[in-house]
Order: C-alpha cells, then sequence, then structure tokens
C-alpha cells in the first residue's frame, strides 16, 4: 500500500481520510521540514511508478502463454494460452494506447 512505503521510507505524510486537523498538521511538518529532506528519495521512490516499470508484470501476465486451458464462457477448454493471451494482449494494448503508451511492448522490455 501507497501509504505504508511514504511512512515506512519517510517520503512525506498520510493522513486519515476527512481529518482536516490532521492534514493541517501534517503540511505543516511536511513544509517546515522543507522539499531537500524529500527530494531524493522521492526521485528513487518515482522510479517504481514510471510506465515501462509499473506496467512490466501487468504485460508479462497478459501475454504470458499459460500451461492450462482456459474456461471462455461456453466451459469449453482452449489450447493453454490461446485466447486468454489473445484477450490478454488486446486489453493491455487498448489500455496502453488510451494511456498514450505507444512504444511497448518493445519500450517496455528493453528491447
Amino acid at each position: 500500500m501507497l501509504a505504508d512505503r511514504i511512512a515506512a521510507e519517510d517520503l512525506g505524510a498520510t493522513v486519515p481520510e476527512r481529518d482536516p486537523q490532521a492534514l493541517a498538521g501534517a503540511l505543516q511538518r511536511v513544509l517546515t521540514r522543507g522539499r531537500s529532506v524529500y527530494a531524493e528519495r522521492l526521485a528513487a521512490a518515482a522510479q517504481d511508478y514510471e510506465w515501462p516499470r509499473a506496467l512490466r508484470r501487468l504485460v508479462a501476465f497478459a501475454t504470458a502463454t499459460g500451461e492450462r486451458p482456459v474456461p471462455l464462457g461456453d466451459d469449453a477448454p482452449r489450447r493453454p494460452g490461446h485466447a486468454a493471451r489473445d484477450h490478454g494482449y488486446r486489453a493491455v494494448k487498448g489500455a496502453l494506447n488510451a494511456a498514450g503508451v505507444r512504444d511497448w511492448p518493445r519500450g517496455l522490455t528493453g528491447a
């Protein structure tokens, strides 16, 4: 969970939802400490959320062939991975295109 990571790595502050007093206190603490306290750790953590890294596992999952049949609604199993791989690829491609990521999977695999 992102809030746990923020607390564990001192990336900023988290507050309970709908708690304006906690929010005000957290803002005051973060602003008092200053940007330089967080900058290096935030830059390192931000790399984990860049598209190529964040989507690598999703792309691997969606394009994996698998070893077992996948039921596709009519209870008739298909060849392992065939339809699921094709559907997963199209779903991921559509989501990435909608997000503006065009150079994939090459851009995600480093190829």
